[in-house]
């Protein structure tokens, strides 16, 4: 009798770490089960949200469509008043250089020669 006693004790104990593994083991696929559940339901989120945003999508893109047109025609009409800025950047440019210029010949010329001269008058 004690050696079945021993047995059983034995195979008790065996049981018990199986009976302790399984319960481990049905937690853990507990715990994938939640989160596979909460991954789901974030699918669906994501799902819905994307039927939602996809009309505003495509609302941006003819938006961006009809901004690039608009940019396009600014850009033409824009193109004399670049060109007429850019011919009067130049056209002052010239107009500095030549006042320049005489205001350099001005200023090298002899004080005597920019003088008028004065009649002297015959003293009696």
């Amino acid at each position: 009798m004690d050696d079945t006693s021993l047995i059983l004790g034995r195979l008790e104990g065996k049981v018990d770490s199986i009976q302790a593994t399984l319960s481990a083991i049905v937690q853990r696929q507990d715990a994938h089960e939640s989160r596979l559940s909460s991954v789901e339901g974030a699918v669906r989120t994501i799902e819905a949200d994307r039927a939602a945003m996809i009309p505003g999508y495509r609302v941006v893109e003819a938006d961006l469509a009809d901004l690039k047109t608009w940019r396009t025609t600014v850009e033409g009409k824009a193109r004399g008043w670049i060109e007429a800025g850019s011919f009067m950047k130049i056209a002052v440019g010239i107009a500095i250089g030549i006042a320049g210029y005489f205001g350099f010949q001005i200023a090298m010329t002899p004080v005597s020669s920019q003088l008028p001269l004065m009649p002297v008058a015959a003293s009696r």
